[in-house]
């Protein structure tokens, strides 16, 4: 095989090989002397030698080791990113609850009709044994009616209001709820409530007090907020006693803590808000004491504290 002094391969090899850097100076002397192109025969193994070392200066083997190295976790990370992330588990009673909705929805569940809160009531009572106190009455929705509901291997009053075309729902669950995550913790102003996206159901679930209440709706949770927080009556109407009760958070809770002493012998007027926190009461003293009041609030699992004398 015949190398070419002024072939740029053999060239580029001279620069970093000395032997072969001193051929072709003394050839490049020879030329300039005899000012003729010529070629000089050259041995077999010096164009393979050249080309073997031009590639480890091109691309040293640590080089191409790290290289192949980087590519690697590349590819193995775009894997990674690309991969469906599990979602968090969602605790069972929000699963079976969203579950219901679906159900609900589509149609595979038909609800009684009842477009007030005593025929609902009445409703649970004679015709599935559950004792319910009458649900609230949300601004800006009506109450189109209910039906029992499985979960947590409990039968609990599912209660369903229409906004338009929106259906918010309603579970009331006695007793507390499986342990919650952390994560889905909301506070406002000092009230306990706990959020969750089931695939686009939004699940609100409101665990003080002795019943915990679930809401669920596709609406979104801005709005579901402002509706379950809205008290349809408003405490300053009524004058008497105001108690504090912190396990208020929904209006759910103001209706259940209003029927919670509504009942009592004495009690002429009962109205609670969840903003406040508080329930106020008018009734006679004759008949009724204020401990009465705070006993019948203890026993059904309320936290009452006193918060302004009754008028006299």
């Amino acid at each position: 095989m015949e190398a070419d002094p002024s072939d740029p391969e053999v060239r580029a090899h001279g620069q970093v090989c000395a032997g072969c850097a001193d051929r072709l100076d003394l050839l490049d002397r020879l030329r300039a002397d005899l000012r003729i192109r010529w070629k000089v025969s050259a041995p077999a193994s010096l164009r393979s030698f050249a080309r073997s070392h031009l590639h480890e200066i091109s691309f040293p083997a640590p080089l191409r080791w790290l290289a192949s190295a980087a590519a690697a976790a590349a590819l193995v990370g775009v894997i990674l990113l690309t991969l469906p992330r599990e979602a968090p588990a969602l605790p069972s009673l929000v699963r079976d609850s969203s579950r219901f909705y679906d159900d609900l929805i589509a149609g595979r569940i038909r609800p009684r009709t009842c477009s007030s809160p005593d025929e609902l009531s009445a409703y649970f009572r004679g015709e599935h044994g559950i004792s319910l106190a009458p649900p609230p009455e949300l601004r800006d929705a009506d109450l189109a009616g209910g039906c029992p509901c499985s979960v947590e291997r409990t039968v609990s009053p599912w209660i369903v209001y229409r906004r338009g075309q929106d259906v918010l729902c309603l579970l009331v669950f006695e007793g507390a709820p499986p342990s919650l995550p952390p994560a889905a913790r909301r506070d406002l102003s000092g009230r306990c409530l706990y959020v969750f996206d089931a695939s686009g159901t939004t699940v609100i679930v409101c665990t003080n007090g002795p019943v915990t209440h679930v809401w669920v709706s596709r609406m979104n949770e801005g709005r579901m907020l402002e509706m379950i927080n809205a008290s349809p009556e408003g405490n300053d109407a009524i004058d008497g006693v105001r108690i504090s009760v912190p396990e208020i958070t929904c209006a759910v809770c103001c209706s259940s803590v209003r029927s919670c002493v509504s009942r009592l012998n004495g009690v002429r007027r009962a109205s609670a808000d969840a903003a406040r926190r508080e329930l106020a009461v008018e009734f006679d003293e004759r008949a009724i004491s204020l401990e009465d009041l705070f006993r019948a609030l203890r026993q059904a699992g309320y936290s009452p504290s006193f918060e302004t004398p009754p008028e006299r």
